[in-house]
């Protein structure tokens, strides 16, 4: 099963990436971020950003299972943008 973490830079989406890598997770998992550098674990990374979803379209691509960790923006109506698109990308 091919498991993808969206947000996978952020501090919750590192956490979730980490536990998985711990608990022996016999999955392949597939960090997503606007910063994939920034991914700390031994993983597949690829690039995804919320504001650009074709960018989402491309990252989702293949999965099985999708965790969407909402990004940090509080301006309102943004999350709610980015969430529909993941979404629909996914």
């Amino acid at each position: 099963m091919k498991i993808g973490i969206s947000g996978a830079g952020g501090h919750l989406g590192q956490k979730a990436l980490s536990y998985l890598v711990q608990q022996g997770a016999q999955h392949h998992l597939v960090g997503i971020s606007r910063s994939p550098d920034t991914i700390s674990e031994e993983v597949e990374r690829r690039f995804g950003d919320y504001d650009r979803p074709e960018s989402l379209q491309r990252a989702y691509e293949g999965l099985d299972r999708l965790l969407i960790i909402p990004s940090a923006e509080l301006a309102p109506g943004v999350r709610g943008r980015q969430l529909r698109a993941a979404i629909d990308a996914a």
